[in-house]
């Protein structure tokens, strides 16, 4: 075995839950684009606790939750991320994402088995994060930088990832 793969199905409102759990950190411009894009129109769910404490990604304790501390790096990481490139595939209807921060790349896809679910894989090394799409059809692929920037022209190529 090359590699060990582990990833993350999380719904909208997880998501929302482990963000809003890191207050101290100001999102980047990629991590506001997805809360802007794909969370803002989430309230709260008590269900979302109830997920993670199912998932073992999260404690409850008197007064609150405790965050797994895998699970806390990765928001950790997604909320000061460098750059976003979302990337658009033939065979998929929602864009694929990926944020790259200071020590990994994270790719974050739609779960088609969940409704409104995200799978989250962190990876090392952008070559094997580019695995991911081999065999696809890329119809464009669009960068959002640190500050919120998007690139006007969208590229064909995963390569300036």
């Amino acid at each position: 075995m090359d590699s060990l793969k582990t990833s993350y199905i999380l719904n909208k409102y997880e998501i929302l839950l482990l963000f809003n759990s890191i207050p101290d950190i100001e999102p980047s411009g990629p991590a506001r684009f997805i809360i802007d894009r794909y969370l803002s129109d989430n309230v709260m769910s008590l269900d979302a606790v109830e997920g993670l404490v199912y998932k073992k990604l999260a404690k409850k304790l008197p007064g609150g939750i405790v965050i797994e501390p895998v699970v806390d790096y990765l928001m950790r990481s997604a909320l000061s991320s460098d750059l976003l490139w979302i990337v658009g595939c033939a065979d998929a209807d929602d864009p694929d994402l990926v944020l790259k921060t200071g020590e990994m790349y994270l790719h974050i896809r739609k779960y088609p088995h969940i409704s409104d679910s995200w799978r989250i894989t962190p990876y090392q090394s952008k070559e094997l994060m580019l695995g991911e799409f081999d065999g696809q059809t890329i119809l464009e692929v669009n960068q959002i930088d640190k500050n919120g920037t998007k690139t006007d022209e969208p590229d064909l190529r995963l390569g300036n990832i």
